[in-house]
């Protein structure tokens, strides 16, 4: 068991972990799809962090913030 197995189970914890964060993700934004505009930018003002991001990601989805 040398450097090279070292490598491997890092690269193996890394990808789950991105994994992981990709599944929640998804997961909130199957969550808050559901909600109509008004209530997306409302919860968006007391969100933070990945909530945030999600649900600026679904209003730019639905046209918000684009500059035409």
């Amino acid at each position: 068991m040398g450097f090279g197995s070292f490598l491997l189970g890092v690269g193996k914890s890394i990808y789950g972990a991105a994994v992981d964060k990709s599944d929640r993700l998804n997961q909130l934004k199957s969550e808050h799809e559901r909600y109509n505009d008004n209530d997306l930018k409302r919860k968006f003002k007391t969100s933070s962090g990945e909530t945030k991001l999600v649900i600026a990601s679904i209003l730019k989805d639905r046209g918000y913030g684009n500059k035409t």
